[in-house]
């Protein structure tokens, strides 16, 4: 399928733009502010998938946010889809607190993650809804929708097998990843918990494999091919996260 054929789903995760926030207002508005009104329930009956300006860049950022990735880790322009997302339909997903936390992370410095409350208010409500029931959890409906966006061509839609996420997992929570980069963390915990690195920006792609080959790489070997296997797609201590194959196209490339 020629690249052109799937530029647009995700057209906008690596762009160099940088679109403007102030649309948004601040994360810490009232009830009534830059979200509407404050759900009761922080749940909505009809489909995330379905529901209006949500796209694969809307579900690759909140796959980032959710994992704890930085802000910094996915493109301002896909953070703005999931602002304007999260501002709208996505607000009945969701109750008020972790709204607002979703919308800090798209409007805040480079090195801003969710707490880890955040992370796991997002999961219980996501989990509710039964095509993330049905798709196996949060991180694989997010990864299909991602994936998907790709039009059938391939991606850097690799997961690391269990083992090695667990792994890496437990390095990451160790004092040899104390000195690590935030950016670099960032990354690597979408690597850890399941996410796609077609969700990172080329920026964020481009840096982790640049550190994977230097001197301050501190990863054993084994961990650090497996890592470097999941940013290419390719199979290196890891399987395909969907029906992708062939060779590797860098989301940056498309």
């Amino acid at each position: 399928m020629p690249v052109q054929a799937i530029a647009a789903p995700f057209a906008d995760l690596n762009t160099g733009t940088s679109p403007s926030f102030s649309d948004f207002g601040q994360a810490s508005g009232s009830a009534s502010g830059p979200f509407g009104e404050a759900p009761t329930s922080g749940h909505a009956s009809g489909a995330i998938s379905s529901s209006a300006s949500f796209t694969p860049s809307v579900a690759g950022a909140l796959e980032a946010c959710s994992a704890g990735a930085t802000s910094g880790c996915v493109n301002s322009t896909a953070k703005f889809a999931l602002a304007s997302w999260i501002s709208g339909a996505g607000s009945a997903f969701f109750d008020y607190a972790t709204c607002s936390e979703i919308k800090s992370w798209c409007t805040g410095a480079s090195t801003y993650a969710i707490d880890s409350w955040a992370q796991i208010a997002m999961e219980s409500a996501l989990i509710a809804e039964s095509s993330v029931q049905a798709a196996g959890g949060m991180m694989a409906f997010l990864n299909k929708e991602i994936q998907d966006g790709f039009a059938g061509a391939t991606c850097a839609c690799q997961l690391m097998e269990a083992g090695k996420m667990e792994e890496l997992a437990g390095w990451l929570a160790g004092a040899g990843a104390a000195a690590v980069d935030s950016g670099i963390m960032g990354s690597l915990q979408m690597c850890s918990k399941g996410g796609y690195a077609a969700a990172l920006s080329s920026a964020a792609q481009g840096a982790l494999k640049g550190w994977l080959k230097s001197s301050s790489c501190e990863l054993p070997g084994d961990l650090k091919s497996s890592v470097g296997g999941w940013l290419e797609g390719g199979s290196a201590g890891g399987s395909a996260g969907g029906s992708a194959a062939g060779k590797h196209i860098p989301i940056s490339q498309v």
